[in-house]
């Protein structure tokens, strides 16, 4: 622990895991290093708050607090430090928002299927298939798929408009993180993303748009 507040960046990280029991662990994300934990019968406030005490009787002085978005975290942190900065995982987040994503894609592939049967459309019916097999490719960040996956993807959301969409709104939507610009850049992003009719328009969208107007998205901006 006296080798962890050595080499302490500032940004603190707590979950808590459950078996029987829950486990209330803090770390630092950015050299990863365990700061403490604990174990409770239950994940309340008063046990968070034990929580937190102990790891500042320890000396931990975090500079800014990173969680899942879960309510347990909003609000108690800053009685403990009151000059603490609360920034949400962004991997949560983007994970939340790709689970809505998924439900999109696949309302906007039995609109596909259903065109493609009144129609006789093979070609439509074929994207339907392929997108299907390789779903969860669709919601890759764009920039971490091999250049063919890429082109592939591209390919075939260009054979039915909606699809086309959507796949703009992924690219969009994970430009607001790129590591290389300002949270004024990302912000700017965002409101392009809400401004955008086509995206509004598609099936299932509005819990993904919802996101992005949240005080948890802006806690997502550093």
């Amino acid at each position: 622990m006296p080798w962890a507040l050595k080499n302490f960046s500032g940004a603190m990280a707590i979950d808590e895991m459950y078996d029987h029991f829950v486990i209330f662990f803090a770390t630092d994300p950015i050299n990863d290093l365990v700061l403490g934990y604990m174990v409770a019968e239950t994940a309340q406030d008063p046990d968070l708050i034990r929580f937190l005490k102990q790891l500042k009787r320890q000396g931990v002085k975090p500079e800014v607090f990173i969680s899942d978005g879960s309510p347990l975290y909003e609000e108690i942190p800053r009685q403990i430090w009151p000059k603490i900065k609360n920034q949400q995982c962004v991997f949560h987040f983007v994970k939340n928002v790709q689970d809505d994503v998924l439900k999109c894609l696949r309302a906007l592939c039995e609109e596909a299927r259903e065109e493609a049967i009144a129609k006789g459309d093979l070609k439509i019916a074929a994207v339907v298939r392929a997108i299907g097999r390789g779903q969860y490719d669709f919601l890759t960040r764009p920039s971490h798929l091999s250049p063919e996956k890429r082109d592939e993807l591209q390919n075939l959301a260009n054979c039915y408009e909606p699809l086309h969409d959507l796949w703009n709104f992924q690219h969009d939507f994970y430009g607001i993180y790129h590591n290389s610009i300002s949270k004024r850049d990302s912000l700017d992003r965002r409101d392009w993303i809400l401004s955008r009719p086509e995206y509004a328009a598609l099936p299932r969208m509005n819990p993904v748009l919802k996101r992005l107007k949240t005080r948890r998205f802006m806690h997502t901006l550093t």
